[in-house]
């Protein structure tokens, strides 16, 4: 599934998409840290989920039809 994400990289560095300089726009600061940190956030936002799946399932369990 994750075949079309690889070629556009391998697209956007063979035409040198990657060397171009980002405009300054609103939020720019808080996309480029997200990039720059995206391995810390995806191990973070792993357990924090499955913790409130977990919580909410606790709360309100499924109920039986």
């Amino acid at each position: 599934p994750w075949l079309g994400v690889v070629l556009l990289g391998q697209f956007s560095y063979h035409h040198n998409i990657h060397a171009l300089k980002i405009p300054k726009f609103p939020g720019r600061g808080l996309l480029l840290y997200f990039g720059q940190h995206s391995l810390f956030i995806y191990l973070i936002h792993q357990p924090l989920l499955f913790g409130l799946v977990k919580a909410f399932y606790t709360l309100a369990p499924p109920t039986a039809p």
